[in-house]
């Protein structure tokens, strides 16, 4: 019980110095959005170079995302993002 308590603050500890110090730039709300955009894309595209996700999963989730980001926009974003291209390589 000791050792869950002592990762507990130790965790505890560590966001409130991520939380203190951390720069946050300076975002207008479209490009704070993109930015969610893409970081959650790159998250899932790491599961799928990992093979932690399928590919029909991605692109699945990757719908979803773009979904919630860009569904009142009708833009080029989608293939600025772009979905993975059948020619890229991965595990």
């Amino acid at each position: 019980m000791e050792a869950i308590m002592e990762r507990t603050q130790e965790y505890t500890h560590t966001q409130e110095c991520i939380y203190n110090f951390a720069e946050l730039p300076d975002l207008n709300r479209e490009e704070y959005r993109e930015f969610r955009f893409h970081f959650q894309q790159s998250i899932l595209l790491s599961l799928l170079m990992n093979e932690k996700l399928t590919r029909q999963q991605y692109d699945s989730c990757l719908a979803k995302l773009e979904d919630k980001y860009y569904k009142k926009q009708n833009s080029s974003i989608h293939t600025i993002a772009g979905r993975l291209d059948d020619t890229v390589k991965y595990k």
